[in-house]
């Protein structure tokens, strides 16, 4: 019967089976509460869910809910107008009539459709309504058994659930009501069919049914389940672990540090970590202070942002054209960061960003869009202390923005004025209060990372320099903008003007905006040059792989990667000319002045390449039907096959920009290397030829737009790519290519083909050479040699012209870095510290016998193979030849001339074999 349970209320039988079952009559139904009932509504039926403790109004478009059933009762009867008399809540019926309870599927958290029964009342027993959950995950119980759980916060919880003392007081549920969640499943048991009246024993009556019971170990107490209920849907528990639990715990706990050794140099001397530490240790909020240095949408806050990104685009074009044409701009460039007192040591001066620095824009954007976010509401937690004057400014701001009619220049005033004011803080205000100043907040800002760090001093340190940016062109157009003109002039007093502005915004000294980020730059940087990091460039001991972050380098791959690159760029040229190949290779002189300025002039002005320049041309507006001519002499061009031909030619030029941006070892970044230039155009050209070798020239580099200095470092190409280099553009690609785009694009397209060309230390020589290649590596990355070994800067002065000693330094580094490549003169190199550690634990010495022994067998291999051989082949050929003759039959006489040539001919051919083997045993000792 153990497999078999059972569940009766007859005496007889629990007399019989010896069950402890509770003395309750079968079938009594308890009214223990009353449970919702449907009820009608305009024609429909309705019936209200009840979950996590809350009533839910079912009528279309309400949902109100409710944590009591008679608030609900009132709320469907004043608000819904449904009559007073109709039942919401009820207690299920007596007797054996069938109550069909209808479950919410939305609401349901068992999903089940449940058939109650029931005889008579039991006020012993709980009526289960299928919508409600009855075992439940809360806060209270999640706490015992922890050392900080409130005991009285405890006890409050189960005298409101009506939590019993012991397990025999719970209630048992109505027979056939749902089952209980996350119990074990229901099993097979049988149910007392027996007359509740009858108490004689005889024939036992059952009947099968499901049952459930809430403790194992209380009188296996069951009850039954409906036979229409079905199991409730378990949630899935791991996809719960992964998706809630697992994912919050993958965000790395931000806690204070316990000693002052874990807080960073930068952090201690900032004090970020003890500002806004609620911030910093909540990852929602984390997430929130991330979200909102993102970039804008066209659409948020009705394009408000959008308005301000072109508003600050529009100032920082103001302030780097405002001295423009100004008779005194260099001396006003001076004295807004001297004041008075101008050095003449040196001739600093402030100089605004490029045009096409998209950089500085973008930052001063993101700064004021997220001073903008925070006064028009973003979850975030955070203030940035305005004061009175800077909140107008921001409403002025917001509101000129919200106006259609407003003039860009209007928009331009409006947020200059919000800046002055972030610029102009009072430095009363932050003596006591170093958080005082919202530029500071700022600051603190864009330093928080999302996970809760602050950023490093090395990229800190820009951020830096581009606040002092905003400092000082602020200052400047608060000098010389003329606010309520359209336009602004020259001023007598421009002078004085530039000179108060300093003495009250950007003179060292006082608590100002523009003294706190100085003085904040200079720590951070001291920190970032003088402060050694962890490495971030890995090298394989054996030198066969360099690694960059995650990104792996193979050596080999690397090499053989070039030389497909070279069968590549034949295979493409050969293929769209057709095999029309002008050069076979390298000229021995290549003639090219390089001090011709000339507009137009390079080396393809000279022969043999200025004379043969068409005939491509002529050759593919042939082979490709580019052109025709009428009876007239009039020509019609074939655009659409020009174009296409364009596409082909650029797709062509490719492998060559890889090979010249990788070959050559001087520091071409990306915007360098698209400004060189084949001919003399506003600037000088950067391709050059001298004799047999081609080497590129920087001119515009990084340092150009902050000493107003061209670079001239030359990078060497090369041989093999040098003549592909040679091959298309004084074989007349590059002509044809001109020509043609001038007839499908215009003038200035042909004006730009015909002008536009669109760390090796690990291997080279220890000791002398080594620290003469450091310093060229330095000079070609345009900073010096001690810059290069502590920080990154700009190199101080220059030479006037290349020398031919600084082309020799620079030829031999290039010789260096294509034998790296797998391009020559030299077998790739072996790497220094191979060197060193083979020297150390002398690997060196068993290397030079092991090479030693490699050449005599290759010098014997050669010997016995060619030489050896041939010598003793004409020795038995001598010896044989003395035998016949000696025998000979018809032989005259000894002392016959016939004899005496033949033994002279032998001994000549024996002496010579002799010599042979002579010549021959020498070699080998010497090898020896």
């Amino acid at each position: 019967m153990s497999d078999n349970p059972l569940v009766c209320h007859c005496l007889a039988v629990r007399m019989l089976l010896h069950w402890q079952i509770s003395p309750l009559p079968a079938g009594i139904v308890t009214a223990y509460h009353g449970v919702p009932v449907p009820f009608d509504y305009e024609g429909c039926q309705y019936i209200v869910a009840h979950s996590n403790n809350c009533y839910t109004c079912p009528l279309p478009d309400c949902g109100k809910l409710f944590k009591q059933r008679d608030s609900i009762e009132v709320h469907i009867i004043s608000d819904h107008g449904i009559a007073a008399d109709i039942k919401i809540f009820a207690t299920p019926p007596i007797g054996n009539a069938v109550v069909h309870v209808p479950v919410p599927a939305a609401s349901s958290t068992q999903g089940v459709r449940v058939l109650v029964t029931g005889a008579a009342a039991d006020s012993d027993r709980v009526c289960l309504a299928p919508s409600t959950d009855y075992l439940k995950s809360n806060e209270v119980l999640d706490a015992l058994g922890v050392a900080s759980s409130d005991l009285e916060a405890f006890l409050h919880f189960c005298s409101k659930s009506n939590v019993h003392a012991k397990p025999e007081q719970v209630k048992l549920p109505v027979p056939g009501g749902p089952p209980v969640q996350f119990l074990a499943d229901p099993v097979k048991g049988v149910a007392c069919t027996a007359s509740p009246e009858s108490s004689v024993l005889g024939e036992v009556q059952y009947r099968p049914c499901l049952i459930q019971r809430l403790f194992t170990g209380v009188g296996n107490a069951y009850f039954e389940i409906g036979q229409n209920a079905v199991s409730a849907i378990k949630p899935d528990l791991k996809a719960a672990l992964q998706t809630k639990f697992l994912a919050a715990r993958d965000v790395p706990l931000v806690i204070p540090p316990n000693t002052e050794r874990e807080r960073t140099p930068l952090v201690r001397c900032m004090g970020w970590d003890k500002f806004s530490p609620d911030v910093r240790m909540n990852p929602t909020q984390g997430r929130a202070a991330d979200q909102i240095k993102n970039k804008h949408s066209p659409e948020e806050h009705g394009g408000l942002l959008t308005r301000l990104a072109a508003a600050i685009k529009d100032h920082m074009a103001k302030a780097s054209s405002i001295l423009d044409g100004h008779p005194h701009k260099l001396t006003l460039s001076k004295v807004l960061l001297y004041g008075d007192a101008i050095p003449r040591d040196h001739d600093n001066h402030w100089k605004p960003v490029s045009d096409d620095n998209s950089e500085y824009p973008n930052f001063m954007i993101q700064v004021m869009r997220g001073i903008i976010r925070i006064h028009l509401g973003f979850p975030l937690e955070f203030t940035f202390a305005l004061s009175a004057l800077q909140t107008e400014h921001i409403e002025s701001l917001l509101a000129v923005l919200r106006d259609d009619s407003s003039t860009p220049r209007k928009r331009m005033i409006a947020y200059h004025e919000l800046a002055w004011s972030l610029v102009d803080t009072d430095p009363a205000q932050c003596v006591t209060d170093r958080w005082a100043n919202p530029i500071q907040r700022a600051v603190w800002l864009r330093a928080l990372r999302v996970d809760g760090n602050f950023a490093d001093p090395a990229s800190f340190t820009p951020d830096l320099a581009k606040f002092k940016y905003l400092c000082n062109a602020t200052s400047l157009l608060e000098a010389l903008l003329d606010k309520d003109k359209d336009t602004d002039s020259v001023h007598a007093d421009d002078y004085d003007r530039v000179a108060r502005i300093h003495q009250r915004a950007l003179r060292l000294g006082p608590p100002t905006t523009f003294n706190f980020l100085y003085e904040m730059q200079q720590f951070a940087s001291s920190l970032a040059f003088n402060q050694t990091k962890e490495p971030n460039v890995y090298v394989d001991p054996d030198v066969e792989s360099i690694t960059i972050g995650t990104q792996t380098m193979h050596m080999e791959k690397l090499r053989d990667g070039i030389q497909w690159i070279l069968r590549d760029l034949k295979v493409r040229y050969s293929t769209l000319t057709l095999d029309n190949v002008m050069l076979k290779r390298v000229p021995d002189h290549v003639k090219d002045d390089h001090t011709n300025g000339t507009r137009g002039y390079s080396f393809l002005s000279e022969e043999p390449f200025y004379d043969n320049r068409h005939s491509l041309f002529f050759f593919l507006v042939k082979s490709y039907d580019l052109a025709m001519v009428d009876n007239e002499g009039r020509i019609a061009w074939n655009i659409p096959g020009i174009k296409e031909l364009l596409k082909r030619t650029s797709r062509l030029w490719e492998p060559i920009y890889h090979l010249l941006y990788m070959t050559t070892h001087i520091s071409c970044r990306g915007t360098q290397f698209i400004d060189h230039q084949v001919c003399n155009a506003d600037r000088h050209r950067n391709l050059f030829v001298g004799g047999k070798e081609m080497f590129i020239l920087t001119a515009y580099s990084k340092k150009t737009g902050i000493t107003d200095r061209d670079s001239c470092t030359p990078g060497f190409v090369p041989k093999d790519v040098a003549f592909w280099v040679l091959e298309m553009l004084g074989g007349g690609l590059r002509t044809a290519e001109a020509i043609l785009a001038g007839v499908a694009y215009g003038e200035e397209a042909e004006h730009l083909y015909k002008t536009r060309d669109y760390d090796g230390r690990e291997f080279i020589a220890p000791n002398d050479s080594y620290d003469e290649a450091d310093g060229i590596l330095a000079e070609s990355a345009d900073h010096s040699t001690t810059v290069d070994h502590s920080h990154y800067a700009v190199v101080q002065g220059g030479v006037p012209r290349l020398s031919n000693n600084s082309m020799c330094k620079h030829r031999w580094l290039g010789d260096q870095w294509h034998s790296l490549l797998g391009l020559g003169p030299f077998p790739p190199p072996e790497a220094i510290r191979m060197s060193k550690r083979n020297g150390a634990n002398g690997t060196t010495f068993r290397s030079t016998s092991a090479q030693l022994m490699e050449t005599m067998k290759t010098y014997l291999d050669s010997y016995f193979r060619n030489e050896f051989q041939e010598t003793l082949k004409d020795s038995i050929s001598v010896v044989l030849h003395d035998q016949l003759a000696a025998n000979h039959p018809c032989r005259a006489g000894k002392d016959s001339p016939a004899h005496g040539h033949s033994s002279k001919g032998a001994t000549g051919v024996l002496k010579a074999a002799t010599s042979r083997l002579l010549w021959g045993s020498r070699r080998l000792r010497a090898v020896l």
